[in-house]
């Protein structure tokens, strides 16, 4: 849902991903690109390039990696709940003037008022 409400809001959307499997998937829904993750060359062509990052991911995962694809005054907001703890540094936050956030989904009116503003913008939401 995240890519498809972005993308109708007129953001460029690049989806990172673990698995090169889903590139298809992130295009359908709407991504401009897509970056595996695990190709460390392809990271660090992203390396300052962002103003928001939106974490899903559940897993434990390397958020120093992704706090590092931000501008500065860029917000990497968590949305994801990992079961341990996730280690960062930071300096990551301090040199780049960084935010790090959480937010939940807000209750039913929230989602329900994102869904209705990307249908109107031609992207209704799927199930997947």
């Amino acid at each position: 849902m995240g890519v498809k409400l972005a993308r109708a809001l007129g953001a460029r959307v690049v989806v990172f991903t673990s698995s090169p499997g889903k590139a298809d998937d992130a295009v359908r829904l709407g991504a401009h690109e897509v970056v595996v993750s695990r190709d460390a060359a392809a990271m660090q062509k992203q390396a300052g390039s962002f103003d928001f990052v939106l974490d899903t991911v559940s897993a434990v995962h390397d958020l120093n990696t992704y706090l590092g694809l931000l501008k500065r005054n860029g917000t990497l907001t968590m949305v994801g709940a990992p079961e341990t703890p996730l280690p960062v540094a930071v300096f990551n936050l301090l040199f780049g003037r960084r935010r790090l956030a959480g937010s939940l989904i807000g209750g039913i009116r929230r989602p329900r008022r994102c869904w209705t503003s990307a249908a109107s913008a031609g992207s209704p939401p799927t199930s997947s």
